[in-house]
């Protein structure tokens, strides 16, 4: 499904339109063959190029194919996403700003309803104020992550069952969110270049600061991952001593009643035992019972297994 957005300086508000026109941008949600074969005939792009943006698993990079610029971006989907990071495909040319996402794109979706007055008929700032709001996204998602970490980190001593898988899928997440980010930092070192598409003072130095911001979020990733990590030893920790000092109780207590457990069964046999004819023979054999049990425990204390 397409939609094509219209606005240029003599309008005051994005509007869509039926058909592309030059200084158009059309955005496609979940390419249908219809969408692919306008595509084609828009940017004259091979099947190749397309199938790449069609692929939600493929990296970042920046391209150039004839008059036609193609960035391969990832941007971070809706926390419920399996994937954590979606493919964003944005080609440019002289005459249309095309982006094509495979799935439904939450970026573009909310770029859409706080930009409205964003001139579509400047590609290049175009570009570089919806890279802004990706890297915004990834700004906030990473930095409720760390939050979540550091809260963790105060509370160690008491973390849940729930806390841990919440803690393992934070990591999964800032994993994906690396793979993503470190390729994305040589396509903005791309961009910067000016080789690509033409950049104005102002622009490059918003090249620069995302550049720096994307840098920093790798940094802050690498470094929550440690925390995470750190979290995790620390409960593994945790989680054995006191799994030691259950297996030391119980050890204990299964030693303490098997003393009177053999007596009682050598008792129980049918041959002539020690004092199977003395008129306190039980009372003996309890008391008898209850000191090497009394024994047996003050040793286990001593030993601070109990």
């Amino acid at each position: 499904m397409h939609t094509i957005y219209y606005l240029s300086r003599k309008d005051k508000k994005l509007r869509t339109l039926q058909k592309p026109r030059s200084g158009s941008w059309i955005h496609i949600n979940a390419p249908t063959e219809e969408d692919i074969q306008l595509i084609l005939k828009l940017t004259k792009l091979s099947d190749t190029d397309i199938n790449d943006a069609l692929d939600l698993y493929e990296i970042p990079r920046i391209e150039h194919h004839g008059d036609c610029v193609v960035l391969f971006v990832r941007n971070p989907t809706a926390s419920d996403d399996a994937f954590h990071t979606q493919l964003l495909t944005v080609i440019v040319n002289d005459k249309y700003f095309i982006t094509i996402s495979p799935s439904e794109n939450i970026v573009v979706e909310d770029f859409l309803k706080t930009h409205e007055d964003i001139n579509t008929t400047q590609r290049s700032k175009l570009l570089l104020r919806l890279l802004l709001a990706i890297a915004d996204s990834y700004t906030h998602n990473i930095k409720n992550i760390r939050n979540r970490i550091e809260i963790q980190k105060l509370h160690t001593m008491q973390i849940s069952d729930n806390e841990i898988i919440s803690l393992t899928r934070d990591e999964q997440v800032l994993n994906q969110y690396l793979i993503s980010l470190v390729p994305m930092k040589n396509v903005f070192e791309a961009i910067l270049t000016g080789k690509y598409i033409t950049l104005y003072e102002e622009d490059s130095d918003l090249v620069e600061d995302m550049l720096n911001s994307i840098r920093q979020f790798v940094d802050i990733c690498t470094v929550n991952l440690k925390g995470i990590q750190s979290i995790r030893n620390a409960y593994q920790i945790l989680f054995t001593n006191k799994l030691n000092n259950t297996m030391k109780l119980l050890t204990s207590f299964t030693i303490i009643l098997t003393i009177p457990t053999i007596i009682a069964s050598i008792y129980g046999m049918n041959v002539h035992l020690p004092l199977e004819r003395h008129p306190y023979a039980f009372l003996i054999i309890l008391l008898v019972t209850g000191l090497f049990s009394s024994a047996s425990l003050v040793i286990f204390r001593k030993l601070k297994w109990l």
